[in-house]
């Protein structure tokens, strides 16, 4: 089965060719409270609002990668390399201080980071809860009931609502307040549509710095040959 290598010299080549200048690295200014580690589609960005209506501030979610500015896209490319395919320094752990650099903001996190990192996320902040927004994925969701204890682990659903969030995060329930709910199917198709517009422009001079470097290259190998 093919397996793309991340370290090859094409991928940096690519990474090379799209690359914006690396925003400085974030600070840790609070510590990390929330971990919610479910998959993507699993009420992740209604969880989001309700962390947020619950004073949790700045919980991180997926599309906040994806938008926010300055933009640290890379930084999480570069730990997702880290974290399967191993950096050129060959050090593969993934640290809080790696961790840090990208949340130093943020008290939660959800979505993709929470799911893609969950493991090494669960591991750099100890103290940190858990909670494991599910959904039909049991690979994942037994992984992770294997690494919290039950006391640091909420299993819930965006069906579930408040009052078992409020109560496992010590929280008072909102009154008169329903649970928010988030990234409906007109919602997520608007995102796309955000994000193949935010990048179209850096997709083409990508494109064309790649052109250029393979007529660089075919000129020169028709000289040679």
């Amino acid at each position: 089965m093919f397996r793309l290598n991340l370290n090859t010299w094409f991928c940096h080549l690519l990474e090379y060719a799209y690359s914006l200048p690396d925003p400085p690295p974030r600070k840790r200014t609070k510590p990390m409270e929330v971990l919610c580690v479910g998959m993507p589609r699993s009420g992740t960005e209604s969880l989001q609002r309700a962390l947020l209506r619950l004073g949790y501030d700045h919980t991180l979610h997926g599309w906040d990668i994806v938008f926010e500015d300055p933009n640290y896209c890379q930084q999480w490319v570069r730990l997702c390399r880290k974290k399967w395919f191993g950096p050129l320094d060959g050090e593969t752990k993934i640290t809080a201080a790696d961790f840090d650099a990208l949340l130093g903001h943020a008290v939660a996190v959800t979505d993709t980071a929470g799911s893609v990192f969950a493991a090494e996320l669960i591991d750099a902040y100890p103290d940190a809860k858990v909670i494991l927004n599910y959904r039909k994925d049991l690979e994942h969701y037994n992984m992770v009931r294997g690494l919290v204890p039950k006391d640091r682990l909420l299993e819930w659903s965006v069906e579930d609502g408040w009052e078992p969030l409020c109560k496992f995060l010590g929280k008072p329930v909102p009154e008169n307040e329903p649970f928010p709910h988030a990234n409906a199917a007109a919602g997520w198709a608007g995102q796309e549509s955000k994000v193949a517009k935010r990048f179209l422009l850096g997709a083409a001079k990508g494109v064309v710095f790649l052109g250029v470097i393979m007529v660089g290259a075919g000129a020169i190998a028709y000289k040679l040959f």
